[in-house]
């Protein structure tokens, strides 16, 4: 019998902030709501301007969102790799892209004195993997290789927090095919897109051997998604002044408990009550196998705990109190997303969940 780790509030390394004098930022430096919420409320920590700490709940959010992008990838024959983030300046000067580029690529040398850049995007590198083996045949086009990365970009005023910083997490795609036909049809997979033709491929002589069994040139496309802005800008866009809102695919945890304070009347009525409706959340409702969190601080009152979890923005906040210890248990549900509080039976509150959550 497998038994599932539960997840504890208390055991959670989630720092809410107050920004002091010491601190890597100034109140002048926040410039918008979202990174406001997600520094205060433990989400992100700022390391350097434009560099943050990604802290468990950020992280979980953004896990989900890759999740979400592999799957989709997948879909449309996606295939998952890794470039190095480290790149040889020689490849962007074989492309043409190396005197052109401005301040904002980070260039570096190594002992050797050999130049090296932090690479904001990888057509290069993929060309150049393409051109380091034996051409492929066109029948094995189109091959369309992707990775999720971190990318760095030296802004000269890095601002509002994970959406303009120097270094972010993206999903950048490169496709290539045998003619610029099926190119453009390849071009047709979401986001931040460019046909890139043979710019890059030609340079880096990426060929394919074709019918006639000579090599010919690569047509290419690149598509990118800035995930880590994703996540910061779906906040922004959904956050009230003071609580942080999240899409429910991107959210946390869908689910918080609040058992009763300890020592209270509630509690000695309530007893276990929580522990079991976690256990029974999770067998009726299997998407919310690891998204649902129980608030065990029990020293602090409800309403305390309440508004912490309406501030992190927690789907659906459960209250255990004195009507849930009843003959006929009723449990005090609050819908974040709609503000509405409802007091549901255990089938009714299963039922709500289930019809009202994008998993």
């Amino acid at each position: 019998m497998c038994v599932r780790r539960r997840h504890y509030l208390s055991k959670i390394f989630q720092p809410f902030t107050v920004i002091s004098k010491t601190a890597n930022i100034s109140r002048h430096d926040i410039t918008s709501r979202s990174q406001r919420l997600m520094l205060e409320l433990g989400i992100i920590q700022q390391a350097n301007p434009g560099s943050f700490h990604f802290l468990p709940l950020g992280l979980k959010s953004l896990n989900k969102l890759m999740k979400i992008v592999d799957n989709e990838m997948f879909k449309i024959g996606g295939q998952k790799i890794m470039f190095p983030s480290l790149i040889n300046c020689k490849l962007w000067k074989s492309s043409g892209r190396l005197e052109n580029a401005g301040p904002e690529l980070f260039q570096l040398k190594d002992r050797h004195d050999h130049n090296y850049i932090l690479s904001p995007t990888h057509e290069e590198a993929a060309s150049d993997l393409l051109s380091s083996i034996a051409p492929l045949s066109y029948k094995q086009f189109p091959v369309l290789l992707y990775q999720i990365s971190s990318k760095f970009r030296d802004e000269i005023k890095p601002r509002f927090g994970l959406m303009r910083g120097r270094e972010f997490l993206m999903k950048d795609m490169y496709s290539f095919d045998i003619d610029t036909e099926s190119a453009k049809r390849t071009y047709e997979k979401v986001g931040h897109t460019f046909f890139l033709g043979d710019k890059y491929s030609r340079p880096l002589k990426a060929n394919f051997l074709s019918k006639n069994a000579k090599p010919e040139v690569l047509q290419m496309g690149c598509y990118g998604l800035g995930l880590s802005r994703i996540v910061a800008a779906s906040i922004e866009v959904l956050s009230l002044e003071q609580e942080m809102r999240w899409p429910d695919v991107l959210v946390p945890y869908d689910v918080i408990i609040l058992p009763p304070k300890a020592g209270s009347k509630e509690e000695s009525k309530a007893k276990n009550i929580a522990e079991k409706l976690y256990a029974d959340l999770e067998e009726q409702i299997p998407d919310l196998r690891d998204n649902i969190l129980l608030d065990d601080r029990l020293s602090l009152t409800i309403g305390r705990r309440h508004i912490d979890a309406r501030r992190v923005g927690y789907r659906y906040i459960i209250v255990i109190n004195q009507k849930t210890s009843e003959n006929v248990p009723l449990y005090e549900l609050t819908d974040t997303k709609t503000d509405v509080q409802h007091y549901l039976s255990k089938n009714e509150l299963f039922k709500y969940i289930k019809e009202n959550t994008v998993f």
